[in-house]
């Protein structure tokens, strides 16, 4: 049995209770106590300094059994901490989980019960937490929140779809044979405008500087795509088109106007700020006093979900 355990860890993330080298000063200081627990009562210690740590690889085949090795480092801790094995993780380089601080995120946050550790991971490096939905729309609005900032999310996804075998989704396999992210964003902005706009409105709006086209879209299976719906404000994303948003905010004008509030209500996604511009508006221009109590429960509850509960 080992008498003394030497923990190499040149990154300095142990939390174990033991005598910490970091550097040569440290190991001539303690080097006599070192020596006496090879012989003695069984001891611990962490080294962090290269050069002593391979001074200790080199005495354990001299001495055998009396010292035992392990190597701790940044993937193999934080495996452990989200139950996974060092291999599930192998797409993270040390450097991406170190400057992510995801070892302490995960002493600060730890897992709860039955959580995704992937997802976990997702919610952490893009430093958004979704409301609760389905796998699928999960990793469709990472990867369209996430865009270019955040580069290893897509590593992330493609690792998760791997490990819970997602490649039987048809919108799964759409998104891989192209940008991630970039198809997640189309994907995410034709779904909060089918109900808006028709095709051939989407088609010149949307997709008239994309190598992607909208008959991709349209041939996905209709139970997939009903399991998508964007979870932020896609205004970042459509911004970019400015003839879009004047013609949308005729339209949403012309919906409200014509259709009704209900009609409004039922068709809009919520996440698309013109929406909800477009809506106070109507609410000011009505000719008497609109208050809260001027709308039916049902209403007032449509509102309070799509647009927050600060709207009124």
């Amino acid at each position: 049995m080992a008498k003394l355990t030497v923990i190499i860890d040149e990154h300095g993330i142990s939390r174990e209770k033991a005598l910490f080298i970091k550097n040569y000063s440290d190991f001539l200081d303690t080097w006599e106590g070192i020596v006496q627990a090879l012989y003695g009562r069984e001891k611990k210690i962490i080294i962090s300094h290269p050069i002593v740590s391979k001074y200790f690889i080199h005495l354990k085949s001299a001495l055998g059994e009396k010292i035992e090795i392990l190597e701790n480092n940044p993937r193999h801790q934080l495996a452990i901490s989200l139950g996974l094995n060092a291999n599930d993780l192998d797409f993270l380089s040390y450097r991406e989980i170190l400057e992510n601080r995801l070892l302490e995120k995960v002493f600060q946050r730890p897992l709860t019960k039955d959580e995704e550790p992937y997802l976990w991971l997702l919610e952490q490096i893009t430093e958004k937490r979704f409301s609760k939905t389905n796998i699928l729309n999960y990793l469709v609005n990472y990867l369209a929140y996430s865009g270019y900032q955040k580069p290893f999310v897509e590593k992330i996804v493609l690792k998760f779809i791997q490990k819970k075998g997602l490649d039987k989704y048809s919108i799964i396999k759409w998104l891989k044979k192209g940008n991630m992210p970039v198809k997640s964003q189309i994907l995410l902005s034709y779904v909060a405008l089918k109900n808006i706009l028709t095709n051939e409105e989407i088609e010149v709006f949307l997709f008239q500087d994309l190598t992607e086209n909208l008959d991709e879209i349209e041939d996905l299976p209709k139970e997939e795509l009903e399991k998508i719906c964007p979870l932020f404000s896609l205004d970042e994303i459509l911004n970019k088109h400015i003839s879009l948003q004047k013609y949308l905010q005729r339209k949403l004008k012309r919906l409200l106007e014509k259709d009704g509030l209900d009609r409004f209500l039922e068709l809009v996604s919520g996440k698309i700020g013109l929406e909800k511009a477009v809506l106070e508006n109507w609410i000011k221009a009505q000719e008497f006093d609109f208050t809260i109590q001027n709308l039916t429960i049902l209403q007032e509850q449509t509102i309070r979900n799509k647009f927050g509960h600060d709207f009124f």
